[in-house]
């Protein structure tokens, strides 16, 4: 996590999650679970956006001018964390509404919720895979997505302090040696 948004969290003084819990349409998304397709592993609960016919997903990244994979599912798992009562109040020299720190908190806590949850599914799909949930909140709004890890593709710089205006935290998640398929476990030395 960036400087920032260990300083918010109080990381390491305070529980992470701080008695958050997932809206109604937060959980319906998470309940769902993960799908794979084409390679791609993506939030089932949004079976609209997702590709049916095999290399679809080949076709989408091409179309859109995608680099690869992962930033194919950074696209397709993205969504906003704030609801309708952090839309109220102050607004900022552009005229968006402004989110408050005590807001910004409640959404990268409600993140953390999800990425947890992102993790476990990830870990017990039928043949488990590695993930990165990213977690960012600002003043004018907090975001999750997340993607597949894999050699070579990154959607996001790992100098998470770069990023001033924003509290970004990773959660990378991998499985262990017993939970990988049988094709993927390396025999014991």
């Amino acid at each position: 996590m960036n400087d920032m948004a260990a300083a918010a969290l109080g990381f390491g003084t305070e529980p992470l999650y701080g008695g958050v819990e997932l809206d109604e349409e937060l959980r319906r998304i998470v309940d769902a679970g993960l799908t794979v397709r084409d390679g791609a592993v993506l939030f089932a609960g949004f079976r609209e956006t997702l590709p049916i016919k095999a290399g679809q997903v080949t076709r989408a990244i091409e179309r859109m001018g995608w680099r690869n994979l992962t930033t194919y599912e950074c696209q397709h798992n993205s969504f906003h964390l704030e609801d309708d009562s952090m839309q109220q109040g102050d607004l900022n020299e552009d005229g968006v509404p402004r989110i408050s720190e005590v807001d910004q908190v409640t959404l990268l806590r409600r993140g953390l919720l999800i990425a947890r949850d992102v993790c476990d599914l990830a870990r017990n799909l039928e043949e488990p895979v590695p993930v990165r949930c990213i977690v960012s909140a600002g003043e004018t709004n907090g975001t999750f997505r997340f993607h597949q890890l894999r050699d070579g593709e990154d959607w996001i710089s790992n100098d998470l302090d770069a990023f001033r205006l924003e509290k970004i935290v990773l959660v990378d998640s991998r499985p262990s040696i017993q939970t990988l398929p049988r094709s993927a476990a390396r025999p014991a030395s």
